[in-house]
């Protein structure tokens, strides 16, 4: 069975086309990447960049970019598109920087962890860790930006919802993503299930492949802790990409933590 643990292993990171043309039917984030971060050239690291989306857009605006994911297949496909020649993409894993020899300390001007890859990271020992180091690879006055889902209280309970749809690339067909999400009883760990159900067919027969996913529900205040013990300072909290402030019923959490200068 997958580890629905390690995003190397989720099926829905197994193919990239496919990932693609969900993300494409959700890129209402590039205005926000593109205000945030301006023209370059800034030195800028992507954690866990996938296929390549926000750091090619970045390399396009001028500014150097590295690009970091876990998953091969993502970055292999990342490679293959328009203008990868300008993102130096690397194999790695957000949750052990320490091992990605690649990364030079104290080099970016930001770090970014964008489309809820911090989802992927299940533990506030992790958290933390990621934050500290990420506090090194930064240049005094660099920045770190975090874009998550916030943790509604509908995401608390057991539901069902029609997320999103795509065009399928392998044959043009419609297709709908439907998304089921069940949590454990400390309110931390969501158990998410997504059927691709085709126009031709039920969806009883969509939930015979399902794509599995734990993802940890963080809370803004558990994001705050980690930055502030890792000696990050927060310069902006965001509820969603108009940048409205932060606040219960924000459906996104959009944090700018900076590293003091020296």
């Amino acid at each position: 069975m997958p580890d629905d643990d390690d995003p190397r292993q989720l099926s829905l990171y197994a193919n990239p086309s496919r990932y693609d043309a969900i993300a494409e039917s959700v890129s209402d984030d590039l205005l926000w990447w593109q205000q945030c971060l301006g023209t370059g050239p800034q030195s800028i690291l992507e954690l866990g960049c996938g296929t390549g989306r926000i750091s090619l857009l970045l390399a396009a605006m001028g500014h150097r970019v590295i690009g970091l994911d876990c998953v091969a297949a993502m970055l292999q496909h990342a490679r293959s598109k328009p203008g990868a020649a300008e993102v130096q993409w690397i194999e790695g894993d957000m949750r052990r920087l320490d091992a990605v020899d690649e990364l030079s300390l104290g080099a970016f001007d930001a770090v970014i962890i964008a489309n809820n890859t911090l989802a992927h990271v299940h533990t506030v020992a992790q958290l933390l860790d990621i934050c500290e180091y990420i506090q090194r690879l930064l240049k005094p006055g660099g920045s770190l930006w975090l874009d998550c889902f916030a943790p509604s209280e509908d995401l608390l309970h057991p539901g069902s919802e029609d997320l999103v749809t795509y065009i399928d690339p392998s044959d043009g067909a419609m297709v709908q993503v439907v998304e089921e999400h069940s949590c454990d009883s400390r309110g931390e760990l969501m158990q998410v299930r997504w059927y691709h159900c085709r126009a031709d067919e039920t969806r009883d027969q969509a939930r015979a492949q399902p794509e599995s996913m734990v993802l940890r529900l963080w809370q803004p205040g558990d994001i705050r802790a980690a930055a502030h013990v890792a000696g990050l300072q927060e310069v902006q909290a965001c509820g969603d990409y108009d940048a409205s402030p932060l606040d219960e019923e924000s459906p996104l959490m959009l944090f700018r933590f900076r590293r003091p200068a020296d």
